[in-house]
């Protein structure tokens, strides 16, 4: 098993996603925290489509459009139809009711969808089927919530060093660059370029273990970039 804490910071830098995951778990392993659960995929809602068409006319619903036109007819064409109203004022009973003629507009049906009763039936158990599956999710995911929670703190102590070494890198890169600029500022002499640098930057000497290593760094970090000047361009 890989030990982070034995690792270099040039094989931190090589670490794999894969090689860093299985160092997140064998620590976990190591701290009786359990391996991350696999999440089953969350249950869809039922999204049937309505399949019957009602119009209502009249207080009632009906499957035929003939006949609620029909209905509609007749309540459009009655003579007797009349409004009901409440004479105002001041009775020891109940306000007495009158009926006058009707004034109101003529009636249409109003058509919507609705489910048949095979339709619904079947929509009803889709249901019951998606709130025990949503149930199962439900547990799932807040067993998930628990382990990940004590599996982050557990990730944050294995990619720290791996971040910090990256970061160690960029800062070396930066610092070899500088290098370069001080180098022909000294004609070339390392020792001087290196003695601009290092009262330039206090964290020379921290990365680097020396002028030779710095120089080395540098020229490695310019026949890369020869290297990627020389190579062809993919048309």
């Amino acid at each position: 098993m890989i030990d982070i804490d034995n690792m270099s910071e040039e094989q931190l830098l090589k670490l794999s996603e894969k090689e860093i995951q299985n160092l997140i778990d064998t620590e976990c392993a190591r701290q009786s925290v359990r391996l991350l659960p696999t999440m089953p995929p969350m249950p869809e809602k039922p999204d049937s489509e309505k399949d019957l068409t009602v119009h209502y006319i009249g207080g009632n619903y009906y499957t035929s459009q003939t006949d609620a036109a029909k209905i509609a007819k007749a309540i459009n064409e009655a003579k007797s139809k009349v409004e009901l109203s409440y004479v105002t004022g001041n009775y020891d009973y109940q306000m007495p009711q009158v009926a006058s003629p009707s004034n109101a507009e003529p009636v249409d049906p109003n058509a919507s969808k609705v489910f048949s009763t095979g339709t619904g039936a079947r929509v009803k158990q889709e249901w019951v089927t998606y709130q025990v599956l949503k149930k199962e999710y439900d547990t799932a995911k807040k067993d998930f919530d628990s382990v990940n929670e004590q599996r982050k703190q557990i990730e944050d102590d294995i990619r720290g060093p791996i971040q910090k070494a990256a970061a160690n890198e960029r800062r070396r890169t930066y610092l070899a660059g500088e290098f370069a600029r001080y180098e022909e500022l000294a004609d070339f002499d390392d020792e001087i370029a290196y003695k601009f640098i290092c009262n330039a930057y206090d964290d020379v000497e921290d990365l680097f273990s020396g002028l030779s290593q710095l120089v080395n760094y540098t020229r490695g970090l310019e026949m890369a970039a020869d290297k990627s000047m020389d190579d062809p361009v993919d048309e």
